[in-house]
């Protein structure tokens, strides 16, 4: 496989995506203490930020694409690795960034399980409820039902 290299601005770049997904990474870490605590604001807040640095994310992955194909490269993570000479400052920046990656992608993951499993235990709390509101009785001083 050759040997290539990414522009100056390309590890600029993903350098800069490296500190992005630190702060997505403590913002799930956030959302997490949020969704396992109950705070709702804290969830509005850890939403907006993590929107903005998704809308980061894509801008970036755009841009990346653009450089490998301008390079005549098709691109695949896994393949960019292997074609990054060892040692070199391009496959060092991109195996951190690809190291952060992962990490934020199994925190959001897990972030996900907590929100289903909220979900549910909602949606059973809230059938119970409604059968119970189906089913009042008012009961006499006696302890008799009104019908």
């Amino acid at each position: 496989m050759s040997s290539i290299s990414l522009a100056p601005e390309v590890i600029s770049s993903i350098r800069i995506e490296i500190g992005n997904l630190q702060v997505f990474i403590d913002t799930l870490k956030k959302e997490e203490r949020a969704l396992i605590e109950g705070e709702i604001d804290d969830l509005q807040t850890c939403a907006t930020i993590k929107s903005k640095l998704i809308n980061n994310f894509t801008t970036f992955n755009l841009m990346f694409r653009e450089h490998m194909c301008d390079q005549g490269l098709e691109f695949d993570a896994i393949n960019l690795d292997n074609s990054l000479p060892d040692q070199s400052e391009s496959k060092v920046v991109w195996q951190e960034f690809i190291k952060f990656a992962s990490i934020a992608r199994e925190m959001n993951d897990s972030n996900r399980l907590i929100i289903s499993a909220l979900i549910h235990h909602n949606q059973c709390a809230f059938a119970a409820l409604h059968c119970a509101a189906e089913k009042i009785s008012i009961y006499d001083p006696k302890g008799q039902i009104y019908a």
